[in-house]
């Protein structure tokens, strides 16, 4: 059994730079293999991000196992389009939290998160469970 910290950074798959943050914090429990984390993170300022919006700095690598990690929730604010709802996968062999959503009711499947749909004071408070590779 293990309690502690970590700072939930906002990212983008092909990088990120020149962020600020009102706020970041992030706790945890492990038991075993078995990890839930909490997070908030606030930006001031989005700088520059590419690719999908990841959240980065979980405090264990997800487990190397495909398919195999139930999506965590996710509150979301000020952000630049309107989705219906929004969810957090945790990543295979990553330290990251894939961020996807659906911008329709009826919409069969889910897509990532993008810089397009990120704000200067967007914000995500995730809870997720997930499996550490140790």
């Amino acid at each position: 059994y293990e309690e502690g910290t970590w700072t939930p950074v906002i990212n983008g798959s092909g990088g990120a730079s020149g962020q600020a943050y009102t706020s970041q914090v992030g706790r945890y429990v492990k038991i075993g293999k078995l990890v839930f984390v909490q997070g908030y993170v606030e930006l001031s300022n989005k700088g520059t991000i590419t690719g999908n919006v990841e959240i980065v700095g979980l405090p264990f690598t997800v487990e190397n196992v495909a398919n195999a990690f139930p999506p965590g929730s996710v509150y979301w604010a000020n952000l630049a389009s309107n989705w219906v709802y929004i969810i957090a996968a945790p990543f295979p062999n990553t330290a990251t939290l894939l961020i996807r959503g659906a911008a329709a009711a009826a919409a069969s499947s889910t897509s990532t998160l993008t810089t397009t749909d990120i704000n200067n004071n967007s914000l995500f408070n995730i809870a997720a469970v997930y499996r550490a590779d140790a």
